[in-house]
């Protein structure tokens, strides 16, 4: 049993040993571990998380509220949107930007769709 113990002690006087040692040594390329813990992301620029901001919190207010599944009333959808809004950094004067740029892109989009479609001109005499 006196083995046992012996060896154990001395595997972990080993085993603390290395640990220190490592712990003490300085890596050959500084930037290294930093590099490899770093996530590889590209960075967002801010109309990617002011589109992702939106469509989160147009998800979670129009999520039903209560054990009824009732879809809260547009007037508290609104307000709930403008604090998640608000919560994630995004000021008045830039929802409503975004809000008036949806509604013009909205518009347009519609009155293209509405416009005829120009019949195609006939260069080439019919042939008989």
């Amino acid at each position: 049993m006196k083995k046992y113990l012996t060896l154990a002690a001395i595997l972990g006087a080993i085993a603390f040993i290395s640990v220190s040692y490592l712990a003490q040594a300085e890596p050959k390329d500084a930037t290294a571990p930093a590099a490899a813990m770093a996530p590889a992301t590209a960075p967002v620029s801010a109309a990617d998380a002011y589109a992702a901001d939106l469509d989160m919190c147009k998800t979670m207010t129009s999520a039903p509220t209560d054990s009824a599944a009732a879809a809260p009333s547009e007037e508290a959808q609104k307000a709930a949107f403008k604090k998640c809004m608000n919560d994630k950094g995004h000021n008045d004067d830039e929802i409503k930007a975004a809000d008036e740029k949806a509604a013009a892109d909205k518009k347009a989009a519609d009155e293209k769709a509405a416009a005829p479609a120009e019949a195609p001109k006939a260069d080439a005499p019919a042939a008989k």
